[in-house]
């Protein structure tokens, strides 16, 4: 959701009319609360179709459909295999023509036949190479156009490292680890604990802690292990969390331990933060930071990902110069850079120019 957001926000800025469609029922989440005040303070529409997690959400289609005849979009630019469905449904049956966009973010996002079937046929985009390698979508155009970050909320300004530490109660001289993802198999969090207790048991990192944040069906399991394993001291479950630019500058290392990933936004977080990285040996995590300084991978062992973290905490970075050296190859990865991708590939899918209106369900 951050990347529809900053990406409407982006076309706003640049003259197009967006409206941004969400299948399900409001959630009431700090984070969609933040995200909505983000939208409507630059005048895009939202609108929630109702959709009951777990179902089909025929009627959320329907709305969809209506929705679409009655604003007369240009392009519906749809993600995830529900809402790319949908919005294939509604090109097929559609009174008005429009242009269907769909990104693929991921190199394995379940799809049913029938939910392929409704999505086939669109203009699509995948987020990285290894996304277009490993899950292709039948479609009538295909482009990699790489995921973004709003790369100023991780520029130096803000709050102090001390500060930050200060607040959320992280001792001055702590080496602190964080890991950021939803809770579930693919990020292999359980991997992330076994690597932190073998570091733990050397003792050859004073102070060692670990932020975990994010929410996910995988938490309690997770809790109730780190409690097993003597961690309870050095990690934390943060949560799901609104801050985490403020979280990744008390933070010395970033850890990812993804199973599989598609071009992950909070490895791009982490390297405009100016932190050392520590990622999964993975296709895709080398396509977005193989040339970046300051990055190391570890294959699945806990042992290797314990010693890869263990050399990058001792081998400390000035955070600065991570952030100057790194700057040149994130370009591609700027806001501004996406939309100007994203907004070529609008024109060239419209039959005339496109200077109405776009929704991103």
């Amino acid at each position: 959701m951050a990347m529809v957001v900053a990406l409407s926000t982006e076309l706003v800025k640049r003259g197009h009319e967006v409206d941004v469609v969400c299948i399900d029922r409001p959630s009431g989440s700090a984070h969609e609360g933040l995200w909505m005040r983000r939208l409507s303070e630059c005048g895009v529409g939202i609108h929630f179709l109702g959709r009951k997690l777990g179902t089909a959400g025929i009627t959320a289609a329907g709305k969809l459909w209506w929705l679409i005849q009655r604003q007369g979009y240009d392009v519906v630019h749809s993600h995830l295999p529900m809402p790319d469905a949908m919005s294939g449904l509604a090109r097929r049956s559609s009174i008005r023509r429009f242009a269907h966009i769909v990104t693929v973010h991921n190199t394995r996002e379940p799809r049913s036949r029938v939910l392929t079937a409704f999505a086939s046929g669109a203009n699509v985009a995948y987020c990285s190479e290894a996304a277009r390698r490993k899950n292709p979508l039948p479609g009538i155009s295909n482009t990699v156009i790489p995921n973004c970050i709003p790369q100023g909320l991780y520029a130096t300004g803000g709050k102090s490292r001390a500060e930050i530490r200060q607040q959320i109660g992280l001792p001055p001289e702590a080496r602190v680890v964080i890991a950021v993802g939803r809770m579930c198999p693919q990020k292999d969090f359980a991997t992330a604990l076994d690597a932190l207790s073998i570091l733990n048991r050397r003792d050859t990192v004073p102070d060692l802690q670990c932020l975990l944040c994010g929410e996910g069906e995988e938490k309690v399991r997770l809790e109730g292990r780190a409690q097993q394993m003597g961690l309870a001291g050095v990690v934390r479950f943060m949560g799901a969390r609104t801050d985490i630019p403020d979280l990744l500058t008390a933070s010395d290392v970033f850890l990812s331990t993804s199973k599989y990933e598609g071009m992950p936004l909070t490895v791009l977080e982490a390297l405009n933060a100016g932190i050392a990285c520590v990622l999964s040996a993975i296709e895709e995590h080398y396509e977005v930071a193989a040339l970046m300084p300051g990055c190391a991978f570890a294959s699945r062992d806990p042992a290797a990902f314990a010693s890869t973290l263990e050399t990058a905490l001792h081998d400390a970075v000035d955070p600065h110069l991570l952030r100057e050296q790194r700057t040149p190859r994130l370009q591609v990865h700027s806001i501004e850079q996406c939309a100007e991708c994203y907004q070529k590939l609008y024109q060239a899918c419209c039959r005339a120019p496109l200077v109405s209106q776009t929704a991103c369900p």
